[in-house]
């Protein structure tokens, strides 16, 4: 039946049938390599103390600020200093007196 012991279909190592699985294990090789950089790229999440990505920082923020001026703001957001003593400290630290943006008057009066 096959006279020069040949198989009856074609064996060629770089044929299409044997190029089509090879290509999609490369391209899914691609994909999972992309979304494994994508997600590790992400903005972590922030933790108390951390400082602030640029790209999440208010607008109206300093690219300068002092971080005693910043240590001061959070040791007073979380009731650590009473407005007094912040008012003081920010009075000291800040070249200009007060910082912009802090009034002397409580809330309410």
């Amino acid at each position: 039946m096959f006279p020069h012991n040949e198989p009856p279909f074609h064996t060629d190592p770089w044929s299409i049938e044997r190029l089509i699985p090879i290509l999609l294990v490369l391209v899914l090789i691609g994909v999972v390599i992309w979304a494994v950089v994508r997600l590790t790229r992400q903005p972590k999440a922030l933790v108390a103390g951390a400082a602030v990505p640029p790209s999440l920082a208010p607008a109206s923020a300093s690219a300068t600020a002092d971080p005693a001026l910043v240590l001061v703001r959070q040791r007073y957001a979380q009731g650590e200093l009473d407005r007094d003593t912040f008012l003081q400290t920010i009075r000291d630290l800040s070249p200009g007196g007060v910082e912009p943006g802090v009034t002397e008057e409580p809330p309410g009066s």
